[in-house]
């Protein structure tokens, strides 16, 4: 599965241990390169788009790995809660604004940027929805919002993050899953999160999603987003490309309701709707 890189969880901050932080900055540039062909689809899009003077922000922005595939002249701007990724990004980047600051709190006006743009960073927030409500509400009218999760909507998926809980702490966690996927055939969405995850509680990051937080849904944030903020989606969704078995059952369960997303990572371009003239 996909996970994070130069981002560090909102949670897992609290710990104030520098000395794991660097640990995880160095496991996650390692990484790197298992994500750079989705991190380059936000690029190219971005690349494509974007002009000069044209204002992007990056909600979870880490150590700053996106920042070189930006276009020329755009005006970046980072944000993170990590103070160690946020000191590795100005070190890199000289020129470049970043803040230190929550994804649920943007300290930016309405309507500031024409493109907003998070990467591998969601899972990680505490308060996806209300996080994803700031967003809308810093992106200008017509403007652009760029996602890339890891999608983990599958409510048998097993997670990491969870792994030093009790089995029957696990199994009730699943059925709260479960439950929230029915709920979402009828337009209900819980955002469910993890309340202690592995890092949180073992203070150690072994393997991929330890330190998760959201357990991602690419239909419960696009169809929110969609129905809550009526943003356009214009882009959603990598499906799976394995020819094996897996990929074949992958693709059976994507005809389930609210599945299609099923098999791929969260990678969406949507646009935010021209405020109406009465």
């Amino acid at each position: 599965m996909v996970y994070p890189i130069g981002v560090f969880s909102e949670k897992v901050i609290l710990f104030k241990n520098m000395t794991y932080e660097e640990k995880y900055y160095d496991k996650a540039n390692q990484n790197e390169g298992d994500k750079s062909s989705l991190r380059n689809a936000v690029a190219g899009f971005l690349a494509s788009h974007a002009k000069e003077g044209d204002l992007i922000l990056e909600v979870g922005c880490g150590s700053g790995i996106l920042i070189p595939g930006l276009p020329r002249g755009v005006v970046y701007t980072g944000v993170d809660v990590s103070s160690y990724g946020l000191s590795q990004a100005r070190a890199r980047f000289k020129d470049v604004s970043f803040i230190e600051a929550s994804s649920d709190k943007l300290p930016f006006n309405s309507g500031a940027f024409l493109y907003v743009v998070s990467v591998f960073a969601l899972e990680h927030f505490p308060k996806p929805k209300e996080s994803l409500d700031e967003i809308i509400r810093v992106l200008k009218p017509g403007g652009y919002l760029l996602l890339l999760a890891p999608n983990l909507e599958f409510p048998f998926a097993r997670l990491n993050a969870i792994r030093h809980l009790s089995l029957i702490h696990r199994m009730f966690f699943m059925v709260k899953r479960i439950g929230d996927y029915f709920l979402r055939l009828f337009g209900v969405f819980t955002f469910r999160t993890i309340a202690e995850n592995y890092t949180e509680t073992t203070g150690r990051y072994d393997r991929p999603d330890d330190d998760l937080t959201y357990a991602v849904s690419s239909f419960e944030v696009i169809n929110y987003l969609s129905r809550r903020h009526s943003l356009r989606l214009l882009a959603g969704g990598v499906p799976t490309t394995s020819s094996d078995w897996c990929g074949h059952l992958r693709k059976i369960v994507q005809f389930l309701p609210a599945m299609r997303y099923y098999g791929g990572v969260l990678f969406v371009v949507m646009e935010k709707p021209h405020e109406r003239k009465n």
